[in-house]
């Protein structure tokens, strides 16, 4: 994450950090409380307090996701949490975001969303307009094959308000 900022403080335009091995099939708590989450979180609190003190957070877009959630219920047989496309959490700041937020709510279970779902295309739609690009523009493939970087989604308003 320092050398991210570093990165962006030099004009990099696009940067981005891997943390893998999240698979908490087995020693879930363990694995969050010990190896993922502390560097999770000072990574995180790093690069937000880098970007904002170098004057750069308000012009760059941080994004934190996975590829899809976890079971609500441990699997007691190993101890872990198994996949789960339902429900997930992302995380987006900087870059005209809105800060100290939840947006969206799951049920009281943590199964699926309580009201209306947000989606991974209006996540991505709302991604691309922090970054100044249209969502809605379409491109042409070398073959002149037209394509939308994202189909369906729409700006979330009320990251930016």
């Amino acid at each position: 994450c320092l050398l991210a900022t570093r990165l962006v403080e030099s004009g990099v335009r696009f940067v981005t950090i891997s943390t893998g091995g999240w698979d908490t099939h087995q020693r879930n708590w363990e694995s969050l409380k010990t190896r993922l989450l502390p560097p999770l979180d000072a990574g995180l609190a790093g690069l937000f307090n880098g970007l904002h003190e170098k004057g750069l957070l308000e012009s760059t877009v941080v994004f934190v996701t996975g590829e899809f959630g976890r079971t609500p219920k441990i699997n007691t047989t190993r101890g872990g949490r198994d996949h789960y496309p339902r429900c997930m959490f992302m995380l987006m700041a900087g870059g005209g975001v809105v800060g100290g937020r939840v947006i969206g709510q799951s049920s009281a279970n943590a199964t699926e969303p309580l009201n209306d779902a947000i989606t991974p295309d209006d996540v991505a739609a709302s991604f691309y307009h922090a970054l100044g690009i249209s969502h809605e523009k379409e491109y042409l493939s070398p073959s002149g094959r037209p394509m939308m970087i994202v189909r369906d989604g729409k700006v979330l308003p009320q990251l930016f308000s």
